[in-house]
């Protein structure tokens, strides 16, 4: 019997980086995206990331960091670890 999933993430468990072939990370959920928002804050700054399948996952990052090019339409990475993630189904 097959069953619909979803996944749980904190926002400020998600790291945005930039796609970069030479680097390898022990993190092994990065979903490639596009810069699709920010929203600055009074200290930290909402980054949605829109994915190839049409789901967005959404980060907390610094203001600083939301300088760092980091603009609309700009190629991202979403890195999370394992650990932050929590799986659900739903009962049908």
């Amino acid at each position: 019997m097959e069953k619909r999933a979803f996944a749980l993430i904190k926002a400020s468990s998600v790291v945005i980086g930039v796609p970069d072939d030479a680097t390898r990370l022990s993190a092994r959920n990065q979903l490639k995206g596009t810069a699709s928002c920010a929203k600055r804050g009074a200290v930290n700054a909402e980054v949605g990331v829109q994915l190839e399948g049409g789901s967005v996952v959404v980060s907390i990052i610094t203001n600083g960091s939301l300088a760092l090019a980091l603009s609309k339409g700009v190629a991202v990475v979403a890195i999370i670890e394992a650990s932050s993630i929590i799986v659900g189904t739903f009962d049908e």
